[in-house]
């Protein structure tokens, strides 16, 4: 399993402002970034520092990792919001790639809307660099069926 390679030493900065380690539940995760988190007023913040193994030929963030910064950030907000054992899947991703990121730029959230429903749950908001947008973020996940354990 491909690691990403250790961040610089913003991370003890990080850890100064209230960051820590996000605890990833999959290996996806754990493969593809190390991501910080802190708890704010109305959702879960996110950080990473981007490394070259994250971008694309021409030395950029590939839109494609991006696009799974978006699903996770947002899915884990929406997720804290429901009921334990809630499970849910993405139905609809959108993101408009404003501005470029590059290798040492740090990403961070910026989730500013959450709506949970029965059915559909909603999530919108930004990913920032140094305050500067780089992409317009909003997402719709459908709510599975929980199936009760047949006794037997």
């Amino acid at each position: 399993m491909h690691m990403p390679p250790q961040t610089s030493g913003l991370e003890a900065d990080w850890r100064e402002e209230g960051f820590d380690l996000w605890s990833a539940t999959g290996s996806f995760e754990r493969s593809i970034a190390r991501f910080f988190f802190r708890e704010g007023d109305t959702s879960i913040l996110f950080r990473l520092e981007v490394t070259k193994d994250q971008c694309n030929g021409a030395g950029t963030v590939h839109g494609g990792f991006l696009s799974t910064l978006a699903d996770e950030w947002m899915a884990i907000n929406v997720a804290r919001l429901l009921p334990v054992g809630a499970r849910f899947v993405t139905a609809s991703l959108a993101i408009d790639f404003l501005n470029p990121a590059l290798p040492g730029d740090v990403l961070e959230s910026a989730i500013d809307r959450i709506k949970t429903g029965r059915r559909l749950c909603f999530a919108s908001g930004a990913i920032l660099h140094a305050g500067t947008l780089v992409a317009a973020i909003r997402a719709s996940f459908a709510m599975l069926e929980v199936r009760q354990a047949m006794s037997g």
